[in-house]
């Protein structure tokens, strides 16, 4: 009994942590705001740390907040609305990123 109350202890007094979403497609759709297209089956927040995989593309068309994002491999993203990433946003050398409209601001952005 001694044990629960130690673990629960250190799960109330734990700051939270970034949660990271890594794009599956799961949902069938393109779509960023669709939760089963993620690996945590919720959309990324301004805790997340993002990951668009090689050969997946994503459209953001409302607006969209992560922590970090990486674009990697052959990963598209299009922004049609507002994304704030707020430290670093890296798109990886073959990857795209394809401004359409809206707003994007960003810590750092890499673009290799």
């Amino acid at each position: 009994m001694k044990l629960f109350f130690i673990l629960f202890a250190l799960l109330v007094t734990t700051p939270t942590l970034a949660q990271s979403h890594i794009f599956t497609g799961d949902g069938g759709t393109t779509d960023w705001h669709t939760t089963l297209n993620w690996n945590a089956n919720s959309v990324p927040s301004n805790t997340s740390t993002v990951l668009i995989p090689d050969g997946f593309e994503v459209n953001i068309n409302a607006t969209a907040t992560s922590q970090a994002l990486t674009l990697s491999g052959s990963g598209t993203l299009t922004l049609e609305a507002t994304l704030s990433v707020s430290e670093i946003f890296s798109i990886e050398n073959v990857a795209v990123f394809s401004f359409e409209n809206g707003d994007l601001s960003a810590g750092t952005i890499e673009n290799n």
